[in-house]
């Protein structure tokens, strides 16, 4: 079935085709955004050159003002009328107009005719030449007749003044509107180009995601599909598991039944078959007692199968508890090698047993029963493969797997005819015999190790043989440990207590630091990690002893202690500490 993959939802990205328009947009935005503030700097320009302008018109309309009234004046003068110092001070106010500067920084005699300037200076000279007070009448005429041309001309020059200062202002107020005309017409230009790119790239992404997003809907539908015809599939496929385990059940309660039925008989027939041998006298009978014989072997085989059989259905019929029992191993193993010791003493084979309880507490997590059955049927084997007069040692050690978790190993190592190395993949295979016991008829049903391997899987443990022809084989047995309560939830909380120990150490200032390492350190001991709470505890006792320790030693031994802590998580997270 397909599924809604990453490629899926990959589709709804822009293509490469819009990211590249989409970055054109931006960069027409980002235009435009400059031209905006461009234009907001042009128009301030243009706004101080107007003010400019304005304030050089005042000071140009008020010099002209002044030198059309000079002109009167001296007009008068000449006339008699008038004083020469009333001449002089509308001169002086003259040329402080013309001396005036505007906001640009320019004057206004920079602004005006050179020959207006020339005029006036030569009117000045005729006036200076000239006696003080009323002009005398005998000077009059000749005055009047050298002051007329430079007074028109004063009076010409005046009136030309504002005109061509409205001019050059006409100029400028022509080429300010001319350059506003053409930022504006560029930034209108940028605004049409942005939004009809905008709107083209938000059709083109719009129908680019609606084409795609009803694409992933016909294949969510689809996918909807397949998942209701697989639902329907795993119902039908439940069904027929249902009623496979019904059948299962049935096949082993029938087995259950059949074994039961089948063991009455046989106990039946044993019991007679033994009556029947006492009665025989193999001396004068010999062919008979050697029939029986072989009758009683074969009984005692099925009797054998029969009860394996039985066994197998109870351990496939009743699923193993949620929680075992505390099971002491080399007690259970003890039990089992007393039980057998009459067959182990007629065979002469001698067991080395002997565990060491001082160093190990063999407890593992089981039930007894089963766990009993599984060295019973190993000690069994050893019997029927080992030769007389041989030797069964069986050792018991603790473990450890890649995860941390602690196993109890029991090797049981027999001096046997061992088994060709072909045969082992199939030891525990139901009925399987390796073919030197074919060969050599040694009795039994091939149920004996599937057995094993049943219980022991059911207990959460392994088994391996290992085998050398005519040296022996050593089955070996790993068991969980057993593991109480209080042990579980303190090895449960091991982890986030050496974690929240580093978390203090790290934040912890330098006022709180012994209080904190004593604390943790004790904290961390009770969860398992005694040297690591003894280095917290020995630091605590340094810092009560060196009260003037500086800054940089406390910090020293603090990261020392921190990175000895990281350490030994990082070995539990990895599994290569417990």
């Amino acid at each position: 079935m397909k599924s809604f993959s990453k490629s899926d939802a990959n589709s709804l990205r822009l293509t490469r085709g819009q990211i590249l328009f989409a970055q054109m947009t931006l960069l027409v935005l980002v235009a435009m955004t400059f031209s905006t503030f461009n234009a907001s700097n042009v128009s301030s320009k243009h706004s101080r050159i107007l003010d400019a302008a304005e304030t050089s018109s005042e000071s140009i309309i008020f010099a002209q003002r002044e030198a059309l009234v000079y002109t009167v004046e001296i007009n008068q003068w000449v006339g008699g009328r008038m004083p020469k110092k009333s001449v002089e001070s509308i001169r002086a106010l003259l040329a402080k107009r013309l001396n005036a500067f505007d906001s640009s920084g320019t004057s206004v005699s920079s602004r005006v005719n050179p020959l207006f300037l020339r005029n006036l200076k030569a009117a000045d000279a005729v006036v200076e030449k000239s006696p003080p007070g009323l002009l005398p009448v005998q000077l009059r005429a000749t005055t009047q007749k050298e002051l007329r041309p430079i007074v028109e001309n004063i009076a010409n020059f005046a009136a030309e003044l504002v005109i061509s200062f409205q001019k050059s202002i006409d100029v400028q107020l022509r080429l300010v509107t001319l350059a506003r005309a053409k930022i504006t017409t560029r930034n209108l230009l940028l605004r049409y180009l942005f939004l009809v790119m905008a709107l083209i790239l938000f059709f083109w992404v719009g129908i680019t995601f609606s084409t795609r997003y009803k694409q992933i809907q016909n294949s969510i539908r689809i996918q909807v599909d397949e998942l209701a015809l697989s639902r329907a599939g795993l119902e039908a496929s439940q069904v027929v598991v249902a009623e496979l385990r019904i059948l299962d059940d049935e096949k082993n309660e029938f087995i259950s039944n059949i074994n039961h039925e089948l063991r009455t008989p046989l106990t039946s027939i044993i019991g007679y078959l033994g009556l029947v041998s006492d009665l025989t006298d193999e001396k004068s009978s010999p062919q008979t007692a050697k029939f029986l014989k072989i009758v009683d072997r074969n009984i005692l085989l099925l009797l054998e199968l029969v009860e394996n059989m039985l066994t197998i259905s109870k351990l496939e019929i009743g699923a193993s508890p949620k929680t075992f029992d505390r099971v002491i191993l080399d007690d259970v193993i003890a039990d089992a090698i007393f039980v057998l010791q009459p067959s182990l003493a007629a065979a002469g084979i001698a067991i080395d047993f002997s565990p060491d309880n001082t160093v190990d507490d063999w407890s593992v997590a089981g039930i007894k029963g089963q766990i009993s059955q599984v060295f019973i049927n190993l000690i069994e084997n050893s019997l029927k493969f080992s030769p007389r007069n041989s030797n069964l040692h069986i050792g018991i050690r603790t473990v450890m797997d890649e995860g941390g978790a602690k196993f109890v190993r029991v090797s049981v190592a027999d001096q046997g005819m061992g088994i060709p190395t072909e045969d082992l993949k199939r030891l525990f295979d139901r009925f399987f015999r390796s073919e030197n016991a074919v060969i050599g008829q040694i009795p039994g049903t091939g149920l004996g190790l599937a057995i094993v391997k049943k219980i022991i899987e059911q207990h959460g443990g392994r088994v391996a043989i290992e085998s050398e022809i005519n040296r022996g084989t050593t089955v070996h047995i790993e068991l969980p440990v057993f593991v109480s309560r209080a042990d579980q939830l303190v090895l449960e909380r091991r982890l986030p207590v050496l974690e929240k120990a580093i978390e203090s150490l790290s934040t912890a200032g330098l006022d709180q630091l012994q209080m904190v390492a004593h604390e943790m350190g004790g904290a961390i001991s009770f969860y398992t990690f005694e040297r690591e709470g003894e280095e917290l505890i020995d630091f605590s006792h340094w810092l009560t002893a060196s009260p003037d320790a500086n800054e940089n030693e406390i910090t020293v031994k603090r990261d020392a202690i921190l990175v000895s802590l990281r350490t030994s998580l990082l070995k539990i997270e990895l599994g290569l500490s417990k």
